[in-house]
């Protein structure tokens, strides 16, 4: 079972506005597993702007065998020239160079 437990934003000086979502899964775990601290999976996913799926991270946490909880951030809009991907910043010019 997974379930979404929180949806926010945060602001930062230099990146604007992140939005999140805080996911906790405990599929197909026994009693005592679901009460044992969970792992805390931050993922950086947002390559194409959008959130991972609930189902994609269920799939994660079965095969962990572990209660976890998925921070889920999104890269935020582009903010004073920069762009966003994979948690790291960047400016056009900088990504033509890659």
């Amino acid at each position: 079972m997974i379930r979404q437990t929180w949806e926010d934003h945060f602001y930062g000086r230099g990146f604007g506005r992140c939005c999140y979502k805080v996911y906790e899964s405990t599929a197909d775990l026994s009693r005592w597993q679901t009460k044992s601290r969970p792992w805390l999976v931050v993922w950086l996913h947002g390559m194409d702007h959008g959130f991972i799926s609930p189902e994609e991270l269920e799939t994660m946490q079965r095969r962990l065998n572990r209660r976890v909880v998925f921070m889920v951030p999104l890269n935020p809009k582009e903010w004073n020239g920069l762009h966003f991907n994979w948690g790291c910043a960047f400016t056009r010019e900088q990504n033509k160079k890659a």
